[in-house]
């Protein structure tokens, strides 16, 4: 049983990825309350054992399914047999949280209780760690969506409208869920609180380009009108024009999709382009079947969203 009262940890450990060193020792100094869960969707490296010889309680997915299948894998777990925390934290597994992350939680803690219902709530990324502040000056602003590096779902928002949406495999899924979430009238949240992410120490690099491109055209299709969907297509082409190198250095998306340059990305982009064709119809499938839950939801013929 996990006995978190009010926050439990996920961290998938994905298939081609490794926990960073020192991932558990830090959780376990700065967040001790906190019910603490690693979901390894097969990994290929010696995490399961280093899992094992530390105590860690983790549990294995079935396949190497993706970030989305990993995660869900580890929500249904801590639904099912914890004591029910009230948030749950969706961390990467290259991540360090800083020395009072526990005190700042529990700030969130009491002011996540006063805003009520939320989709979820998003945290600042830093490449370094930064002298933490005092807690009471953490601030929450609402936002369009945030970083999926280090993120937190509240229990029942999760048991009203399900779990992530697995066909992403990797990038994508979160802006989805935060879609989703908006249209059933649940508000995203970023608060100023910062924490270090080692930026795809854990993955494969090529592949986590090629899946930026394929799924940010399917979460396009899945989530906007047409015209919006032409007009991120046309953002992935202009981008080598429009941000200079430190622009492109600065920002995890436009590091990771041109990091093999212009005429690469266009490449992708165009092989992403004919993916999408391809699996177009059970892309707007998908759409239509969960904007019918959520009409189901607004009017109370549902109370769960089945995923």
């Amino acid at each position: 049983m996990l006995t978190g009262d009010k926050w439990a940890l996920i961290v998938p450990n994905r298939n081609g990825a490794r926990i960073l060193p020192g991932l558990i020792g830090n959780v376990r100094a700065n967040l001790p309350e906190v019910a603490f869960l690693v979901v390894d969707d097969k990994s290929t490296d010696d995490s399961r054992g280093v899992l094992g010889t530390q105590g860690v309680r983790y549990s294995v997915n079935r396949g190497a399914r993706g970030f989305a299948a990993t995660v869900n894998c580890g929500l249904r777990w801590v639904l099912e047999n914890s004591s029910a925390p009230q948030y749950v934290l969706v961390a990467n597994s290259d991540i360090l949280f800083p020395q009072r992350f526990a005190d700042q939680l529990d700030w969130l803690h009491r002011k996540l209780a006063a805003l009520g219902s939320f989709g979820a709530l998003g945290f600042e990324e830093e490449p370094e760690p930064k002298p933490l502040g005092d807690p009471t000056h953490c601030r929450i602003e609402r936002v369009d969506s945030v970083s999926g590096f280090l993120f937190v779902l509240p229990v029942e928002t999760i048991r009203r409208i399900g779990f992530l949406a697995e066909g992403y495999f990797m990038y994508g899924e979160e802006m989805d869920y935060f879609a989703r979430a908006q249209r059933n009238g649940l508000p995203v949240y970023r608060a100023n609180i910062g924490v270090v992410h080692r930026r795809e120490f854990s993955g494969r690099r090529f592949l986590n380009t090629w899946l930026a491109h394929r799924n940010a055209v399917r979460f396009a299709i899945k989530s906007f009108s047409l015209a919006r969907v032409v007009r991120t297509v046309a953002s992935f082409v202009l981008a080598p024009m429009r941000f200079d190198a430190a622009e492109i250095a600065q920002s995890p998306s436009l590091s990771r999709t041109l990091r093999y340059g212009a005429l690469m990305s266009m490449a992708m982009l165009c092989a992403a382009l004919i993916w999408n064709v391809i699996f177009l119809i059970q892309t707007v499938r998908e759409r239509i079947a969960e904007d019918r839950y959520i009409r189901l939801l607004t009017n109370g013929q549902k109370n769960s969203l089945p995923r």
